[in-house]
């Protein structure tokens, strides 16, 4: 669940054009585990405190990041 977020429009190096979510997202699984992640695959208008997501993972090199999306399956 999205329990708060914040776009971010810097551009911290060469090629970072677009904004981006960042997100503080608790687990459904472990409460009081909170992870903060990009908001993945949503238009940051679209975003609200209480939002069910789900994780993606994005393989970078050696490294799998845990990114989280909208959860568009039915309740």
């Amino acid at each position: 669940m999205l329990e708060t977020w914040t776009i971010n429009r810097q551009k911290w190096f060469r090629g970072l054009d677009e904004a981006f979510s960042v997100g503080l997202v608790t687990l459904d699984e472990q409460e009081g585990l909170n992870l903060t992640t990009n908001i993945v695959n949503c238009d940051p208008g679209d975003l609200h405190i209480g939002m069910k997501v789900r994780v993606i993972f994005e393989n970078i090199e050696d490294t799998w990041l845990a990114l989280f999306e909208p959860d568009q399956s039915p309740q």
